[in-house]
């Protein structure tokens, strides 16, 4: 119909002095078919403190895209639904802060006749099938790549029940490349674009391509809500929508099968067999840490006969790990505990199976004696369990990392609850956090924004974490640093006194005084 539409008002232009006509009834319906429809309803989180107050999701038939910018078509008395203006102001495409608002413009004609004189005599390429269009952030690295680009964005898709639909990935930005990373990282962009590609299943295509033509793309979704990693750190310490809407499991079965593998089976079904483990190299730690723990393990008869870790590096450097995703998705599906420091490393986490341990070996950079940056990784992610290396110092004690596959050999054997209840998977830097923010908030009219998942930059008067900085900064204000701003020490104080208190030999430098070390003892 779009082809034979398009070609009889082309000869009618064409024709010299051309005169307006009214359509044939066959001519009406096919033209209204290609008018622009869609509908728009809240995107994930709360609607408090967003730009232009609220965040929308929306989905759009015969959005149009001028090679600059996408174009609502509407004809004027025509009974179509289509998002208002003010709706078409409250979609935010991707994650920044201040937040990107999409610019989409609104074409009002008077006529089906004129819609079609203005649209099909045009030189216009046609986007079949399902498109989601997203504004990546700093997607040169998987971790960015995944979850603060493609994972809010299939939230979206999510609520509009198409998750298991094929799409085209449309990345909103320009092409998306910064030059200087492309330089020194070369091929890092397209490794990610490749992924959107095989994840949505309809490949990747970057708007900067668009230019110089007509586009109508069939089926979009545009909008995301509070669900990237990075900017949207919230008050509840956890990955948005990842408990509530199972997001986080649907995301990685999608991701299996988008490359042709099964989703992972449980852990428990390899119950009586060696258990594989990996310990993921990282900057934090040097190899020499790393192989000293595994001799330690190798030494021990019964843990080494219980379970295999293996050194592993995602580094395309290394011989048995090419870099490609499909390669690492193989591995994942496999593991039984997974180790590494915080960081890029660790962020394939959400693909492990139903009843795998995460060990977060933590960081000295930062506040805190020890760091553990993206835990709300693994809070979000109610099908594993997750522990925490508590033990101050550097490195990686052997004695004490065998201690922590004990307690995996346990979780293992005897299995755990899920869904893991809310703030089982967090440290005691993220429940302190945890515990400050709805302190700080409740009975304020912050209580809700809290409540809903908004991200703590984004609520008056609440800790702002940086782009380099995590939960630690504010947590362990004046143990390491005092940078931390808007901080209510006084509450922060007493909340670290709290936790000591109630659990005196959790870890800690000195056996009795906590592990925050304040020497908080039981009364």
């Amino acid at each position: 119909g779009w082809r034979v539409l398009g070609d009889r008002v082309a000869r009618r232009l064409a024709a010299p002095f051309f005169v307006r006509r009214r359509l044939s009834k066959a001519e009406e319906s096919l033209a209204r078919g290609l008018l622009t429809t869609g509908e728009c309803k809240p995107a994930y989180g709360t609607q408090m403190h967003a730009p232009l107050g609220g965040r929308l999701t929306c989905l759009f038939n015969n959005l149009y895209h001028d090679g600059g910018k996408f174009i609502v078509h509407v004809v004027r008395g025509e009974d179509v639904k289509v998002p208002s203006q003010s709706e078409l102001m409250k979609i935010t495409a991707g994650v920044s802060n201040p937040e990107h608002v999409l610019k989409i413009g609104i074409k009002e004609h008077s006529s089906l006749s004129a819609f079609s004189e203005a649209i099909l005599s045009k030189a216009i390429v046609n986007q079949s099938g399902f498109t989601a269009a997203w504004s990546p952030l700093w997607h040169f690295n998987v971790g960015h790549g995944l979850f603060d680009g493609l994972y809010p964005i299939f939230v979206s898709v999510l609520m509009w029940g198409l998750q298991t639909e094929p799409f085209r990935a449309l990345l909103l930005c320009n092409s998306c490349r910064e030059g200087a990373v492309e330089k020194q990282l070369p091929g890092s962009y397209k490794q990610r674009e490749d992924i959107f590609g095989m994840f949505g299943g309809k490949g990747c295509v970057l708007d900067g391509t668009l230019a110089q033509a007509y586009h109508r793309f069939e089926k979009v979704v545009v909008g995301i809500g509070l669900t990237s990693q990075k900017k949207d750190h919230n008050g509840n310490v956890t990955l948005g929508a990842c408990r509530d809407l199972n997001a986080c499991r649907h995301f990685r079965e999608r991701m299996y099968k988008a490359y042709g593998l099964e989703p992972p089976t449980p852990a428990e079904t390899r119950k009586g067999r060696r258990r594989m483990g990996i310990l993921i190299e990282n900057k934090r730690f040097g190899r020499d840490d790393m192989q000293r723990a595994l001799r330690a393990l190798a030494g021990d008869e019964e843990l080494s006969a219980f379970i295999d870790v293996k050194l592993t590096s995602w580094s395309p450097r290394e011989k048995k790990q090419t870099g490609e995703f499909f390669e690492h998705l193989k591995i994942i599906r496999e593991t039984d505990v997974h180790i590494s420091g915080p960081g890029t490393g660790m962020m394939y986490q959400t693909f492990l199976p139903d009843g795998a341990v995460h060990i977060n070996l933590g960081s000295t950079e930062g506040a805190c004696t020890r760091n553990f940056m993206e835990e709300y990784m693994a809070e979000g992610a109610p099908y594993l369990r997750a522990l925490y290396y508590l033990k101050a110092g550097g490195g990686i004690n052997p004695a004490y990392f065998l201690s922590l596959l004990r307690q995996a050999k346990k979780l293992l054997d005897v299995g755990f609850p899920r869904p893991v209840p809310v703030s089982v998977n967090l440290s005691p830097v993220g429940l302190v956090f945890k515990a400050y923010v709805w302190t700080l908030h409740r009975g304020t009219n912050e209580e809700e924004a809290v409540r809903g998942m908004c991200p703590t930059r984004l609520i008056p008067n609440g800790p702002v974490n940086g782009n380099s900085a995590f939960f630690d900064q504010h947590v362990c204000y004046g143990i390491k640093n005092k940078q931390a701003k808007g901080l209510n020490v006084c509450l922060i104080e007493v909340l670290r006194m709290s936790f000591d208190h109630r659990f005196p030999d959790y870890g800690g430098a000195t056996r009795g005084r906590g592990w925050f070390s304040t020497g908080a003892t039981r009364r």
